[in-house]
C-alpha cells in the first residue's frame, strides 16, 4: 500500500475557479493582447505615414475603400481585446454548468511518484514528471501536468501542511517554480 504523503480535499468557490482561469490562461492571454498592440501600434503607424504624405487612403483590395478596412480593423482589434478579457469568466462558467449540482470538489492525494486527482469514484494518476508547471501562489498552489491545470489550496490541506508540501514538490518537479 502507498504512503500518502499529502492529502487535500477541497470544494471550489466561484472566485477559486475564476483565479484559477485567470492564472491558466495567463500566457495565452497576454500573447494575444500583446499581438492585438502591435497591430494597432503598426495601423497607427500606417494612418500617420499615409497622413504626412497627404495622398490619401492606401487599401489592400481595390475594391474596398480603406474606411471599411480600418472599421473592420478596428472591430477586429476590440472583438480580440473584449475575448482575452472576458475568457476566464467565460471558461468558469462552462466548468460551473459541467459539474454536478454546479459545485466543484477535487480531492489530492500526493505519493512518492505521483499524485491523484478527483472526486467519487473517479480518479486521475499524474507522475510528477509529467508536471509542466508549478506555481506557489499566496493562497494555492497552481500545477500544470498533461495540459490540465490543478488548483491546489493551501487552506485545504488535511494531511500535511503547504510548507511542507513546497518542500516535498521541490524534490520532485523538474520545472521551475514560480
Amino acid at each position: 500500500m502507498r504512503t500518502t504523503e499529502f492529502k487535500v480535499h477541497t470544494i471550489y468557490s466561484k472566485d477559486d475557479i475564476l483565479q484559477m482561469q485567470k492564472v491558466a490562461s495567463q500566457k495565452l492571454r497576454r500573447l494575444s493582447l500583446t499581438a492585438t498592440g502591435i497591430v494597432f501600434v503598426l495601423y497607427v503607424a500606417v494612418v500617420l505615414w499615409e497622413a504626412s504624405k497627404g495622398e490619401g487612403h492606401a487599401s489592400l483590395f481595390s475594391f474596398v475603400s480603406g474606411g471599411v478596412l480600418d472599421v473592420i480593423l478596428i472591430v477586429a482589434l476590440l472583438c480580440t481585446i473584449v475575448m482575452m478579457v472576458s475568457l476566464p469568466y467565460l471558461q468558469r462558467r462552462k466548468i460551473l454548468k459541467a459539474v454536478p449540482g454546479g459545485v466543484l470538489k477535487a480531492n489530492y492525494y500526493f505519493y512518492e511518484k505521483t499524485f491523484q486527482y478527483g472526486w467519487g469514484e473517479s480518479f486521475t494518476t499524474v507522475a510528477y514528471v509529467n508536471i509542466e508547471e508549478f506555481r506557489n501562489l499566496d493562497n494555492t498552489f497552481f500545477i500544470k501536468a498533461n495540459g490540465v491545470a490543478y488548483w491546489v489550496k493551501k487552506s485545504d490541506f488535511q494531511v500535511g501542511t503547504p510548507e511542507a508540501f513546497l518542500e516535498f514538490m521541490r524534490g520532485k518537479v523538474k520545472c521551475k517554480i514560480g
